[in-house]
């Protein structure tokens, strides 16, 4: 077996799921687009934080940004007005 073959079953005794990281298979076969034990994961969750930090800043911060840029255009576009 390789190294990825024996942490991968390793992951699924420790965690009980079956060892891959975001994907895997259900009952049937079926391939499942994201762990079931993604909440309770020691292995993902450092790239959980980090994801949540970065969509934090995209869906709060970016949005404040774009708002104070337009307000100073606006800003200046009334001063060259009057000027």
């Amino acid at each position: 077996m390789s190294k990825k073959k024996l942490t991968r079953l390793e992951k699924a005794e420790k965690y009980q799921c079956d060892g891959l990281c975001y994907g895997g298979l259900d009952a049937n076969g079926d391939e499942v687009p994201c762990c079931p034990c993604i909440d309770t994961c020691e292995e993902t969750r450092y790239g959980e934080f980090w994801a949540t930090v970065v969509v934090f800043l995209l869906i709060v911060v970016l949005p404040a940004c774009i708002g104070i840029g337009l307000l100073v255009l606006a800003v200046n576009f009334v001063i060259q007005l009057f000027m």
